[in-house]
């Protein structure tokens, strides 16, 4: 994922997030993966 500058970051995986779920990539209770 690439972020863009002139939005924060955690909007940008908030609304990666949301889209994915409504676009039935992700289901409500899926648990996202982390990674550092």
């Amino acid at each position: 994922m690439r972020f863009k500058e002139n939005k924060a970051i955690y909007l940008q995986i908030a609304d990666l997030i949301c889209n994915n779920i409504l676009q039935g990539r992700l289901s409500e209770d899926e648990r996202i993966p982390s990674v550092r």
